[in-house]
């Protein structure tokens, strides 16, 4: 893993741009889209009543965690960080983004959007699933469908017609329904802008599911939009040469941290994760599915 944090350590100190003069002890931000509504600003109502309504949730995916005990709470500690470096930019929306399949990126999108859900005490957090090509929210969660997000791209449905309400926890979930070959024509159309934009005004917190970003162009078209993002790195499978070309489609200023998947059993029986803003000082979190 030394390559991989070596990456990790450059990309930080590349995106880190010489700030003009200003008061001692505070750091310059970087520059949001204009479509980033203020920290302060609290989220609108998520919209007219959603196409479809569940009562829970009923995952396929057997790494997104509901039931409370310790994997839970682990997942809390890291939501809670992720939401924190967000405030800290004053953005609400990020992109959990991985150099190969198979990393546990959307079982982490996943889980950091249902933590932050049980912290949250209205309908604050939503989960878009973004990889138009090869879609796994719908699958992972397990939710019911009428249309996907590719239907509000091309223009053939509203966001509430595709929102799926979850009442326990109180999140919304845009699926994809229908796998969409041509993803990166449908990422530069007018649609796309407005619908992060509208899902900022709505919640809080906007977590994307993306494809992985060195093999299509569609995370790197993805990022012109959302206001941040955060790497997961797999232990033992992501290559330091892969993740070199993650960093390199991924625009500096947005990387908020990274997710190291470590792939370890604990001796609780957990999987350890890690999240920190330098590689060679990670923060350790105990999370994933228990064993």
């Amino acid at each position: 893993m030394g390559e991989i944090a070596d990456a990790l350590r450059r990309a930080r100190k590349g995106a880190s741009v010489p700030a003009p003069s200003q008061e001692p002890g505070l750091r310059r931000l970087p520059t949001l889209p204009l479509s980033a509504p203020a920290a302060h600003a609290p989220p609108a109502s998520p919209g007219s009543k959603p196409a479809l309504s569940v009562s829970t949730l009923e995952p396929q995916n057997a790494g997104v965690i509901l039931e409370p005990g310790p994997n839970a709470e682990a997942c809390r500690h890291l939501a809670l960080r992720l939401r924190n470096a967000l405030d800290e930019r004053r953005a609400r929306s990020i992109a959990i983004v991985s150099s190969e399949r198979g990393d546990g990126k959307t079982t982490v999108a996943c889980n950091v959007a249902i933590a932050l859900a049980t912290l949250s005490r209205e309908r604050e957090v939503a989960i878009v699933d973004l990889d138009l090509r090869r879609p796994a929210v719908l699958k992972s969660l397990s939710v019911p469908h009428e249309a996907g997000v590719e239907d509000v791209l091309l223009g053939r449905a509203t966001l509430d017609a595709v929102r799926v309400c979850v009442q326990q926890p109180a999140i919304d979930v845009y699926p994809v329904v229908t796998p969409q070959d041509a993803a990166h024509e449908l990422l530069v159309l007018p649609q796309m802008a407005a619908m992060i934009a509208e899902l900022e005004r709505r919640y809080a917190t906007v977590i994307v599911d993306t494809p992985p970003a060195p093999l299509v162009p569609d995370a790197t078209l993805i990022l012109r939009h959302v206001a941040a993002c955060a790497p997961v790195v797999r232990s033992g499978k992501t290559r330091a040469r892969s993740m070199k070309r993650l960093l390199e489609c991924l625009p500096r200023e947005r990387l908020i941290g990274w997710i190291l998947n470590a792939e370890r059993t604990t001796p609780f029986g957990y999987r350890d994760y890690y999240y920190g803003d330098e590689p060679s000082q990670p923060s350790r979190w105990a999370i994933g599915e228990s064993r």
